[in-house]
């Protein structure tokens, strides 16, 4: 995170150096100036909870997660104009929409009912059975399936609103929830519980 913050440093130097040099530019550089802004309050946001958590518990929380989705999005909407659209909308689109969107609800129907029930009773899981239910369960058909969720939406919600802003976020969106995906399972299937830790230490 810190060559974003020393990154960020310098392009406001250099929006503050336009600003001097031709005041048309002010608007813009107040745009970007914003992204900048941002930027400097995500770091130390990040270095303020680096002191306070453990690395893992800290990587894995969501709202971490989500701070980082947020903060993408921020930026596509500041620094990309409005009104460029990708394509024009027609039937064949908004068909492709609509089978989307029916798809997502007979996702959700089917797999986040199990998964909360699978997220429930995790506490109670020794490694083994954790392992057994992220590769056989709910989890070994989705990796995650809120986060599949979510990121149909994004991209249901592109489909409806062909806006490049609007695609930039759903790439970026999608590329945090699947990397987020990968490093919660990864999490999951090396964690060891406490009934298995006393199992261990047990005699024999």
């Amino acid at each position: 995170m810190d060559i974003y913050f020393y990154i960020c440093i310098t392009f406001k130097l250099y929006n503050y150096i336009n600003i001097c040099a031709n005041q048309k530019t002010v608007d813009n550089s107040f745009r970007k100036n914003k992204a900048c802004f941002f930027v400097i309050v995500v770091h130390f946001y990040w270095k303020y909870m680096y002191t306070k958590k453990g690395k893992t518990k800290r990587f894995i929380s969501h709202v971490y997660m989500w701070i980082i989705a947020i903060f993408g999005v921020a930026l596509a909407f500041i620094f990309v104009p409005a009104g460029i659209l990708l394509y024009k909308k027609n039937i064949n689109i908004s068909f492709l929409a609509i089978i989307l969107t029916i798809f997502l609800f007979i996702f959700l129907v089917y797999y986040i009912p199990s998964a909360i029930w699978e997220r429930k009773k995790f506490r109670l899981y020794s490694a083994s059975e954790m392992r057994r239910m992220i590769q056989l369960g709910v989890y070994g058909k989705c990796v995650h399936p809120t986060c599949t969720t979510l990121a149909f939406l994004g991209w249901i919600f592109f489909f409806i609103f062909p806006d490049l802003r609007i695609f930039l976020s759903a790439v970026w969106f999608s590329m945090i929830l699947i990397f987020w995906m990968k490093v919660e399972k990864s999490f999951f299937l090396g964690r060891r519980s406490k009934f298995e830790t006393q199992e261990d230490s047990g005699p024999g």
